[in-house]
């Protein structure tokens, strides 16, 4: 079980994550060249509030896409996995 700060108690949101999954949230990166796919993931992760960070620059979206047998942006990294559309929009909504 995770020891919880009265901190993060306080928000909620983080702190039903914590109690269910046991521990903080992996890293997500969102790799973008603003195409209309990309708008949709974005969104939804808005709309869940998961804290994200945004790589627009095309060539390392391309390259990250070519490494990890991705064809097409947008492309969802969550922790260490790579994630194509459908698989992204799935993982945003389970959580």
């Amino acid at each position: 079980m995770a020891i919880v700060s009265p901190k993060l108690r306080k928000n909620k949101k983080i702190y039903i994550y914590i109690k269910i999954h046991g521990g903080i949230m992996d890293k997500v990166v969102l790799y973008t060249i603003h195409c209309p796919k990309c708008g949709v993931v974005q969104k939804k992760l808005e709309q869940k509030n998961i804290e994200f960070e945004m790589i627009t620059d095309p060539t390392t979206v391309t390259e990250i896409g070519k490494a990890n047998g991705i064809s097409s942006a947008p492309i969802l990294k969550v922790g260490e996995n790579y994630l194509d559309f459908s698989k992204a929009v799935k993982w945003i909504g389970e959580q």
